[in-house]
Formats: C-alpha cells, sequence, structure tokens
C-alpha cells in the first residue's frame, strides 16, 4: 500500500502474447520468481493459436498480481498499446513472451531508475531468448540528457528495444505515447 493506505503497484509488467507456447511458461515464471513483489503482470494475449491463452489464463488462476486480456490478433504495437492502458504501476516494462528476467532485475531497475523518468538497462542475448538484466544501467531525468547520447545507445543496440527499459507510466500517459 501506498502512503494514502490505497492499494498501490510500482511496476507493470506488459507482456504481448502471439504463438510462445514453447516459452511462456519460463518468462512467467521468470516474472513470478522475482525479489521485488510489488508488480502486476498484464499479459495481452493478441489471438493466440497454440495454447499460449490457455497457460497466461492458469498463470492468471494462480497469482493475482497476473492478469490475462484476450484480444483478436492486432500485431504486437497495438498489443503492447492495450496493456499500457491496463496498466497501474508507476512505472512500466516491457517483456515478450520469449524474454527471462533475473530474479533481482525489478528490484534493481527500481532502486536504480530514482527520480528518472526512463531507466535503461543491459541484457544477455542467447540464441532464442532474450534476457533482461540489469548490468549497464543508465537513467536519463531529461530528453535533453537522452538526445547528447542516443547515437552511443543505437550503437551498442540499447535503444531500439522496448523490453530492456523502465518508463514512468504517466509520462507514457500525459504524452499520449503509443
Amino acid at each position: 500500500m501506498d502512503k494514502s493506505g490505497k492499494d498501490s503497484v510500482a511496476i507493470s509488467i506488459v507482456m504481448p502474447v502471439y504463438n510462445c507456447k514453447k516459452y511462456l511458461s519460463d518468462a512467467i515464471d521468470s516474472v513470478l520468481a522475482q525479489s521485488f513483489c510489488e508488480w502486476e503482470l498484464i499479459i495481452v494475449d493478441d489471438g493466440s493459436t497454440d495454447g499460449s491463452g490457455l497457460i497466461c489464463d492458469l498463470y492468471c488462476q494462480k497469482d493475482s498480481r497476473v492478469k490475462v486480456f484476450h484480444t483478436e490478433n492486432r500485431g504486437v504495437s497495438m498489443a503492447r498499446n492495450y496493456g499500457i492502458q491496463q496498466a497501474k504501476g508507476m512505472y512500466v516494462e516491457f517483456m515478450d513472451g520469449d524474454d527471462l528476467l533475473f530474479p533481482n532485475a525489478l528490484e534493481n531497475a527500481y532502486e536504480s531508475i530514482g527520480d528518472s523518468e526512463l531507466l535503461i538497462f543491459g541484457y544477455e542475448s542467447f540464441p532464442v531468448k532474450k534476457t533482461n538484466c540489469t548490468s549497464e544501467e543508465r537513467r536519463y531525468t531529461s530528453l535533453d540528457e537522452l538526445a547528447k547520447v542516443y547515437s552511443q545507445l543505437a550503437s551498442e543496440h540499447l535503444i531500439n528495444s522496448s523490453w530492456n527499459k523502465l518508463y514512468k507510466r504517466e509520462i507514457i500517459l500525459l504524452n499520449n505515447l503509443r
């Protein structure tokens, strides 16, 4: 609970899911195993036909922090946007159905973001899965600050993906970012 006594969520993890049954349980289990517990997992099943939606529903029954929404297939961007609309957290992180989080990834990210609006963190690539981690964390408190290092971040492959960042949700909403 926050200081006002209302239920609060620090981080909303938005996970679009489309036909990733092979990796999905591992991805969701990596969220459930987090050392940081003030999160909600917003899963948007984007019309999966391989049984991914059923897996999502089973996890929703196991943990109230897991919320599942089934939509017709409209693509990953629409699924993420729908997830943003459902999110309640102070921060938003995106995660794909074949990603894994190290057990302390959310805790480290939440502690590191401070008063910044964006935290970019490193990741490790495996042959199939991308594993988010918090090495090489970088915080940015203004667009001017981010603009100065944009080229460097792009050359290090840290800027182009949505899933290696923690975003302040208020900024997304106030600027109608999609």
